[in-house]
């Protein structure tokens, strides 16, 4: 590969960051790949040897970038890609989920057609994940028994705008169907509270649990919140094999730092007695130093650029059509969210 991708960041918040350093060690490490320029409305933001624009249409024109990383908030998803509708076929690469809500991101799948796209579902490159699919295929066949996952983290106050839990909800909804099957979500039943947790966004829904049905028969429990007063991230699915029986397996993400993952496999007696069978763990101290807590970003980036000179599918990244069908589901859960009748004000009023 001789040419070198020229590279446009729009947004340079705290995603924007976490592309910039994981574009920098790819480029290091010898991928052809630089960083044409930034777009963000706040000029104090980027670097200082940054090339700035506060303009998306001016920044296209006058870079021609080959790949652009989207990384503003969700909220701004929609008005970027409208601009990319009429830009030169690209490599285009957005944080999740795609758009505020499900008429948004299928105006938006409109303006990407003609050009590549991933998104950003970072889990789906960790190692753990990748070696849970290993031992799922190497040691099954199985059946999926049930999958249930706790996602949550500390946003109370955040500054940030968001669109509210949802946005964190599309990662274990994600790990749960790449993991143990993509087949057809039903929303069963769902209840959530909704309050100021968000300076910028005013009201939002905070925390969700979340009862589907895969295929009529599996069930798929989520539990998402953003007052959790840590970061706590879960995935546990029990799966049944006819020859060997009972299986729980727990995947860790992002414990005690960014990238800390852990696969624990565990057989299940018929007293109930769990006995650890495979486990896989990723620390720090695995990564280049450069690259400690975005590693799975650059794994994702990686990933997208190597499928985009191939010019064929990512084996394991989400294109604009798996992306736009999260998203249904995720419209799906919020109309049948049954909300508390009262909301929670953490700054005096509800």
């Amino acid at each position: 590969m001789n040419t070198i991708e020229r590279v446009l960041v729009v947004g340079y918040g705290y995603a924007g960051r976490r592309f910039t350093a994981a574009l920098d060690h790819l480029r290091k490490v010898g991928l052809p790949v630089e960083i044409a320029g930034f777009c963000d409305l706040d000029a104090s933001r980027v670097p200082a040897d940054g090339v700035l624009y506060t303009d998306i249409r001016a920044a296209l024109a006058e870079l021609s970038p080959t790949v652009v990383c989207v990384t503003v908030n969700e909220a701004a998803h929609a008005a970027v890609f409208a601009e990319l509708r009429s830009y030169r076929r690209a490599l285009v690469l957005a944080e999740k989920p795609l758009a505020a809500d499900v008429g948004e991101a299928e105006r938006a799948a409109d303006s990407l057609r003609h050009h590549a796209f991933s998104m950003n579902l970072v889990e789906r490159f960790s190692p753990i994940v990748r070696e849970c699919a290993e031992w799922l295929r190497d040691a099954g066949p199985f059946d999926v028994v049930r999958v249930e996952s706790f996602w949550g983290k500390h946003r109370i106050s955040d500054p940030r705008p968001t669109i509210g839990v949802l946005s964190e909800l599309i990662h274990p909804l994600d790990l749960m169907r790449h993991l143990f099957g993509p087949g057809e979500i039903e929303v069963v039943a769902s209840a959530g509270v909704r309050s100021d947790f968000s300076v910028a966004a005013g009201e939002r829904l905070e925390a969700v649990d979340v009862l589907a049905m895969q295929n009529g028969r599996t069930p798929f429990i989520v539990h998402s919140s953003f007052a959790w007063p840590a970061r706590m991230r879960r995935v546990t699915a029990v799966v049944r094999s006819a020859a060997a029986g009972l299986f729980c397996l727990e995947l860790t993400f992002d414990t005690p730092h960014w990238d800390c993952d852990r696969l624990v496999v565990s057989s299940v007696s018929e007293t109930g007695w769990l006995s650890e069978v495979h486990t896989k763990s990723v620390d720090r101290a695995d990564l280049p130093a450069d690259i400690r807590g975005v590693g799975k970003v650059s794994a994702f980036i990686e990933a997208s650029l190597r499928a985009w000179w191939a010019q064929e599918p990512g084996h394991d990244l989400a294109d604009l059509d798996s992306s736009l069908n999260l998203q249904r589901i995720l419209g799906q859960i919020e109309l049948a969210t049954t909300t508390s009748p009262a909301s929670v004000g953490y700054r005096g009023s509800p």
